[in-house]
């Protein structure tokens, strides 16, 4: 019997200019961020849907965890050929902690009865990676890391991973197993606007922790998210001046903010006028013979 893939998604926090915290720096302010599909996603996605079609696996399930905004990314997903979507409602803070996200992505697929799990190695935001290992320990499962390709068949899936110069690692685990892909290794497939749309008529199922049995505030967090940062403010790179100035016209360049690139000339007229203005510059500084030479 072939078994039923899971695939993990989200969406991703892209920030606006200029970025705000929330009043503890845990959180980015509401009104400086947009989400926008998780890229990487769409290369496990693209696995799991070639692994459907091929008959290796039953039914595409994809799961994510997030507020309501969180359904774009499976909007997508059932729009590209999943045949299921299920979110786990979650405060948008939470989105930072991978050990709770990872924990509640986990407990809801062992859940609902997952043993072969399919995800991204890291999201455009928070780009820990650690989603996927929380996942495998949920599930105590095989956790198979940086994967390019792989192969699925009655004993338990075998996957390759990139190393140095071109070679390959070639890995095989028995399920439960959570395989998570590098961008590249696949080229997703083209999805119209127009089935997007369509798929938002459809019904995206929700499973809070409360079903699953599960209490956010006291899951175990070996690892936590102390703070945000704001960016450094580095100073700006500036043209060493020419070395056959004066010390104080080095100076000068310096002090007011480095040297300043040549303006361009641009040439305007008929065509035979620009070529005459282009021979006599090149002939000005020797490119070009002249006639007489």
């Amino acid at each position: 019997m072939v078994p039923d893939l899971f695939v993990c998604v989200k969406q991703a926090t892209v920030l606006k200019e200029p970025v705000r915290f929330t009043p503890e720096a845990r959180d980015i302010a509401a009104d400086c961020r947009y989400w926008r599909a998780n890229e990487a996603d769409r290369f496990a996605l693209e696995a799991a849907l070639r692994a459907r079609e091929c008959g290796a696996v039953g039914t595409v399930t994809c799961v994510t965890a997030g507020p309501a905004a969180a359904d774009e990314a499976l909007y997508y997903a059932l729009a590209a050929g999943a045949d299921r979507a299920v979110r786990l409602p979650v405060p948008a803070a939470l989105l930072f902690e991978p050990s709770v996200v990872g924990t509640l992505l986990g407990t809801a697929i062992r859940y609902l009865g997952g043993r072969l799990v399919f995800a991204a190695q890291r999201s455009n935001d928070g780009e820990s990676g650690l989603v996927p290992a929380y996942l495998a320990h949920v599930l105590r499962g095989a956790y198979l890391s940086n994967v390019s390709d792989f192969q699925l068949d009655p004993a338990g899936v075998e996957i390759r991973r990139r190393i140095e110069r071109g070679h390959r690692q070639v890995w095989r685990a028995s399920l439960p197993a959570v395989v998570a892909f590098d961008p590249g290794g696949t080229v997703p497939r083209y999805v119209a606007v127009a089935a997007i749309a369509l798929a938002r008529r459809r019904e995206i199922e929700e499973l809070t922790p409360q079903a699953l049995g599960t209490v956010v505030s006291q899951l175990p967090r070996p690892a936590r998210l102390e703070r945000l940062m704001p960016a450094r403010v580095r100073s700006k790179k500036l043209q060493a001046p020419p070395s056959n100035q004066s010390a104080a016209e080095r100076m000068r360049a310096i002090t007011t903010g480095g040297t300043t690139n040549k303006k361009a000339t641009f040439l305007e007229g008929a065509p035979h006028e620009v070529a005459v203005a282009v021979t006599d510059y090149l002939r000005q500084h020797r490119l070009l013979k002249r006639p007489d030479a």
